[in-house]
């Protein structure tokens, strides 16, 4: 699973992309308990979910259960706006 991060979320991990092979991670909750693991500063990041935007191949994910698999590619977004 690809995996770019953006704006402040970036900053805070220190990585604009990263690559993960991990068979454990079937959905969206399950990658956010991934990167918790890590620890700081993923909780920091995860502390509030709410507010964060996941875009998974190009599509704006709501559902903390949407299925993910290891060909995915997966933003993670702080909130933003649009017009």
């Amino acid at each position: 699973m690809n995996i770019a991060y953006y704006a402040w979320v970036r900053q805070k991990v220190s990585c604009q992309k990263e690559t993960l092979n991990e068979p454990s991670i079937l959905s969206l909750h399950d990658l956010i308990l991934f990167l918790q693991k890590r620890g700081e500063p993923w909780n920091e990041i995860f502390s509030d979910r709410q507010s964060l935007r996941f875009v998974v191949n190009g599509v704006l994910i709501h559902d903390k259960n949407h299925p993910l698999s290891p060909h995915d590619n997966l933003s993670i977004f702080p909130p933003f706006t649009g017009g």
